[in-house]
């Protein structure tokens, strides 16, 4: 065990939050119902992070437990970054980052605790998402190639809440997470760098942490910025060829273009970016990656285009097509927010 992992039972869950303190109030206490226990016992830390929400979280959160603590940034630093000053504030060993919108499972505290003992020098635990990822058995990856060869689902190490991170050997690539915040994946690349730079272990679980639910009214992140963003990543400085290689394929295959012409179809009808600015939206999009990876992609992508040349016409169909798929109606509750 090296010294960066001696204190292997303490875990901070961050949750960065902008203005939506009454989703926030509502998560929170089902976090706190679970967590209590470890709390009083000094091995679990709350942080929450306030982006500068107009109306102060620490107003609207009433009492807490002394080990829950607010932090209030004086301005709105952007999501991306919030997600960074969780790792930067963090001071436990481990860190687990909770979105203001997410309820953890059943025993979710009790079993990060749990797997942070266990896997006590990894670099990083994952769980699968449920309702998203099933992972019949878990696996153990080795450095950043290990992690790109072997990951199942590139969308469910994207989603922040999945991993619990041990934030030491993360912090000497701070740095990279601030100047690579536009990738929409921060904490990718402090991961992806670390394990490319210092080796170390990906430890990939079979349990879900998060009652993951798709929401009736859409409260997440558009898919258009992070589709611009994420090709980022390939830019980072330490990975090898292979890596990069991996990655693009990973990249090739997220965001879906089925989710990219339905949130712009929603932009386009009910969003302030017309026909043309989503069109360009569009474009600029599935372009961001080199031709050699995603030829096929690209073809589809063109094949989309008359559709969304009539947005009006088009919407109907594919609102039609995602009710079928997903269960639930589209329209103006599922435009995404552009900004979090």
């Amino acid at each position: 065990m090296t010294s960066l992992h001696r204190d292997v039972t303490s875990l901070t869950i961050a949750i960065p939050t902008f203005q939506r303190n009454e989703l926030l109030r509502t998560n929170l206490a089902h976090l706190l119902r679970q967590a209590g226990h470890f709390g009083e016992s000094g091995h679990l830390r709350v942080m929450i992070i306030d982006n500068a929400s107009s109306e102060p979280v620490a107003e609207s959160l009433g009492q807490l437990p002394p080990w829950v603590e607010v932090h209030r940034n004086p301005h709105n630093i952007g999501g991306n970054a919030n997600i960074v000053r969780c790792f930067e504030l963090c001071s436990t060993a481990w860190l687990w980052i909770m979105g203001d919108d997410d309820q953890p499972d059943e025993n979710a505290v009790a079993n990060a605790l749990q797997h942070i003992t266990t896997h006590s020098t990894a670099t990083a635990i994952v769980y699968a998402v449920r309702n998203q990822v099933t992972r019949p058995r878990p696996f153990t990856t080795a450095g950043a190639d290990g992690l790109l060869r072997q990951l199942d689902s590139f969308a469910n190490l994207l989603f922040v809440p999945s991993t619990l991170y041990h934030v030491a050997t993360l912090r000497p690539c701070f740095d990279l997470s601030y100047h690579y915040a536009y990738s929409c994946a921060p904490h990718l690349v402090l991961l992806l760098t670390s394990l490319a730079k210092h080796g170390g272990e990906t430890i990939f679980v079979t349990e879900s942490n998060i009652a993951f639910e798709r929401p009736e009214i859409e409260n997440r992140g558009s898919i258009i910025p992070i589709a611009h963003g994420l090709p980022i990543l390939l830019e980072l400085p330490d990975l090898t060829t292979s890596a990069r290689r991996q990655l693009a394929r990973h990249l090739g295959r997220f965001p879906s273009l089925g989710s990219l012409v339905h949130q712009t179809l929603l932009r386009q009808c009910f969003g302030p970016v017309g026909t043309w600015g989503g069109m360009r939206d569009y474009l600029s999009a599935v372009n961001r990656l080199p031709i050699s990876v995603t030829p096929l992609r690209r073809l589809a992508a063109l094949l989309a285009l008359p559709a969304l040349l009539v947005p009006r016409i088009s919407y109907p169909i594919v609102a039609w097509t995602y009710r079928l798929l997903t269960g639930q109606t589209s329209g103006r509750h599922k435009l995404p927010l552009e900004r979090l």
